[in-house]
C-alpha cells in the first residue's frame, strides 16, 4: 500500500471513530432528555437542540466519511 492509500486508510478510521463519538453524544443526550422527565436538577436545557445539532454534525461527518471511504478503497484495492 503507498503513502497516500495509508493515508488516506487512516483518515478514514479518523472520520470513523468522530462518527462513533457524535453518535455516543447525540444517544447521551437522547437519554438526559427522558431522565429529565424525572430528575428536576436535568430540567432547563435545550436537549431537543442538542440532539439536532448531534444529528447535523453526524450527517456532515458521513459525508465526508464516504467521500474518503470511497477513495481509500479503491486505492487499497490497485
Amino acid at each position: 500500500m503507498d503513502d497516500l492509500a495509508g493515508g488516506t486508510l487512516r483518515l478514514l478510521e479518523a472520520l470513523e471513530t468522530l462518527s462513533l463519538g457524535i453518535e455516543g453524544k447525540g444517544a447521551m443526550w437522547r437519554a438526559l432528555r427522558v431522565a429529565a422527565e424525572e430528575a428536576p436538577e436535568l430540567q432547563g436545557i435545550d436537549y431537543d437542540w442538542l440532539v439536532g445539532r448531534a444529528e447535523e454534525q453526524r450527517r456532515r461527518v458521513e459525508v465526508e466519511r464516504l467521500t474518503i471511504a470511497t477513495k481509500a478503497l479503491l486505492s487499497a484495492g490497485s
